[in-house]
Formats: C-alpha cells, sequence, structure tokens
C-alpha cells in the first residue's frame, strides 16, 4: 500500500473510524498515532508530518452550545499554517447541506442539526487558516460498520437486537439513506492521501438504500427479530453526488445489494457476538 514513503499523524487513534484505519498494513509511509489527549504535545514538538488525518470527535459537537476553539480541527489547523507542505483530512458530515436529498459539493449548505451547524462552522474556520488546497473536509454519509454500543443508526439497531430482538425505525418505511462500509471508506481515504486530494469533497456510496430493507437484511443475519416503525418523527432520505471524487480517483463499486449483504454479515456477525454470551 504504497503511499509515497509520507509522515502521516493519525489523530483519534481510538475512535470508530479511527480503529479501523490503523488496520491496514502501512508499509510505505510513517504512522504516528495519537489520541486527541495527546495533540498539544505532538504539535508543539515541530516533528514535520506530510499529512494530519483527524478522527476525533467531540461529543459536545452534537449540542447547541459547541466550544469551536476546542475543535480539534482548528487547533490542527492552527498549528499547521506555518508549516509548509502538511494538509489535514478532516471528517465532516453530509449534515451541513440539511434536508436537501441529492447534494454535490456545490449545493448551498443549510444545516438543521447541531451537528450539521457546528460541522460547517468548522469547515469554514479551518479552510479561512489552511485554504482549500491544504485541507480535505470529507463531507461524509452514513459510515457504519459491527458498532456496539454506539449511538449510531447501526449502534441503536444493534442494541436493540440484543436487548429486544427486534428493531424500533422511528421514521416512514419510505426513508433511504446513503451508507458506505467503514472498511471501503477507510480505503478512499487512503486514496485520497494517496492522490493528495483537497478540497470540498462528498464521500458516500452514491446509493439510497431503503432503510426498512436494511434493518430486515440485519435481522435475516442476526437469524431472528422483526422491525416495526413508530414514525414518530420526519426523517427525510438522502443520498450524495460522488462524481467529483469519482473522477479523482479509482472510487469502489458500490451498489444496494452489496451494501444489503454486507449489512447481513453484521447481522451474523452481532449473533456470535451474542452467542458468547449465552450460557
Amino acid at each position: 500500500m504504497n503511499i509515497f514513503k509520507k509522515k502521516i499523524l493519525v489523530v483519534g487513534k481510538n475512535s470508530f473510524i479511527g480503529k479501523h484505519f490503523l488496520i491496514e498494513p502501512f508499509e510505505d509511509a510513517y504512522i504516528t498515532k495519537i489520541g486527541h489527549e495527546e495533540l498539544s504535545a505532538t504539535l508543539m514538538s515541530q516533528i514535520h508530518f506530510d499529512v494530519v488525518v483527524n478522527f476525533s470527535i467531540s461529543p459536545s459537537a452534537y449540542s447547541d452550545n459547541y466550544s469551536y476553539n476546542d475543535d480539534t480541527n482548528i487547533i490542527i489547523a492552527k498549528a499547521l499554517k506555518n508549516r509548509d507542505n502538511c494538509t489535514l483530512i478532516m471528517m465532516s458530515t453530509r449534515q451541513v447541506y440539511g434536508v436537501e436529498k441529492d447534494n454535490s459539493e456545490e449545493s448551498l449548505a443549510k444545516p438543521v442539526s447541531h451537528y450539521g451547524a457546528n460541522k460547517l462552522v468548522v469547515e469554514d474556520q479551518v479552510v479561512k487558516i489552511l485554504g482549500l488546497d491544504r485541507v480535505a473536509v470529507l463531507r461524509c454519509s452514513n459510515i457504519y460498520g459491527f458498532e456496539i454500543n454506539r449511538k449510531t443508526f447501526m449502534g441503536t439497531m444493534s442494541s436493540s437486537l440484543l436487548k429486544e430482538d427486534r428493531i424500533y425505525l422511528d421514521f416512514p418505511a419510505v426513508t433511504a439513506k446513503d451508507f458506505l462500509p467503514v472498511k471501503v471508506f477507510v480505503q478512499i481515504v487512503i486514496d485520497v492521501i494517496r492522490a493528495r486530494l483537497t478540497g470540498l469533497i462528498n464521500v458516500g456510496s452514491g446509493v439510497a438504500v431503503n432503510c426498512r430493507k436494511l434493518a430486515d437484511a440485519f435481522c435475516q443475519g442476526y437469524g431472528s427479530g422483526r422491525v416495526f416503525h413508530r414514525d414518530t418523527k420526519v426523517e427525510e432520505s438522502f443520498v450524495l453526488d460522488i462524481s467529483k471524487i469519482r473522477a479523482l480517483i479509482e472510487y469502489p463499486a458500490i451498489n444496494e445489494a452489496g451494501i444489503l449483504a454486507n449489512i447481513e454479515d453484521l447481522g451474523h456477525e452481532l449473533r456470535k457476538y451474542s452467542n458468547q454470551f449465552v450460557s
């Protein structure tokens, strides 16, 4: 996996995506991996890095009183401002676009969630500090994997199946979203580094998968479970326009059948996890 012998600083070594990223064998790169608590000391060390990949995120980023000065992306950008030839890859979200369904990087950002609004502010601040030629802002769709105890769509489904043998969807059954397996996402990040991409970049599957189908596939792999709808909130369907990144790197081929098969495999993995605790 040649990344041109780059020196890469990975921030968020214990994060969900960070752990998957660091599983990869980087024979041709020099990797330094840290947690967010080690960030200040590492940046003050004046060690030269070619790329900083930040997977860390503060839980308060989902709130309406987020302290932007404490955001690790802004801290990193300020530290890199006067260090030439070092780029930052930051994780953002499709939520910056709001409720619009088909979004390209040129779409107007109109976030309606605290998380989307906070991420948009951080994006703007980082770009002001470094310029678009020194930062890759990855606006990600739903990145998923085996997610026990995480407060995500997959994490919530996993907990519900384990505890109640059922899944509750609190939005209309017709809702379809853009889902991307974390292992595929990691490979895309590696290719972004290899190709030295910068600027605003949508990263997703480009496929809208019906959430009911996805929940059914998860139950199928798990070997049991039923799906119920509560319809207590309106959840918008969305899919990202990924034509920009497809034109820049060799993007993986993704379709609905492949995603559903992957979800079924995760259901099977959840069953094996469950069986470990059965006497």
